[in-house]
């Protein structure tokens, strides 16, 4: 039950709630534990599906984000389970604001280069067939102003990442 994102959700999280952004939380599924393990660690399992990774409000908008960490040059698509897919489609029936922080490691030297990428692109990725997303993917998407990225700092503001999401989710 590793969750190799969870260093990715803990920052978003931590500058969210910096900058004000205290509605948005991590969500975690309910957990059975089958037995305790050394470093306090434990076997485990998942007694329903979860949510996406983040989710709450920003702006006056519902929020749900599943946040993927990557150390290649591409993200398979059947990375992203079928009930997470199946809560974007929901989400963004419903016109609530949801999709896909995404960072690709093995792309940029900068561990802190971010795409988000809204569900209605990721479901389209699903829908061709796509294997996975790719670099040149990401960048035909932003050349149309179909996806955007933003590089985390110290100093960076965690507004100007919900203006992104925000223009980025509500273009549909």
């Amino acid at each position: 039950m590793a969750n190799r994102g969870e260093a990715l959700e803990k920052y978003i999280l931590s500058r969210c709630h910096a900058d004000g952004y205290r509605l948005l939380s991590k969500t975690d599924p309910p957990v059975r534990i089958i037995r305790w393990l050394p470093g306090n660690q434990f076997k485990g399992a998942y007694l329903e599906d979860g949510k996406l990774d983040l989710t709450g409000s920003a702006s006056g908008y519902h929020v749900e984000i599943e946040v993927k960490d990557c150390q290649g040059m591409r993200w398979p698509l059947s990375k992203l389970r079928k009930h997470q897919l199946q809560q974007m489609k929901d989400l963004q029936r419903d016109t609530a604001l949801s999709g896909l922080a995404l960072r690709l490691r093995g792309v940029h030297a900068d561990d802190d280069y971010v795409y988000l990428i809204p569900a209605r692109r990721v479901i389209d990725f699903i829908e061709a067939e796509k294997k996975s997303i790719t670099l040149k993917d990401l960048q035909l998407l932003e050349e149309q102003g179909l996806v955007v990225h933003h590089i985390y700092s110290q100093q960076g503001s965690i507004k100007a990442f919900f203006k992104l999401v925000i223009d980025t989710f509500t273009e549909d």
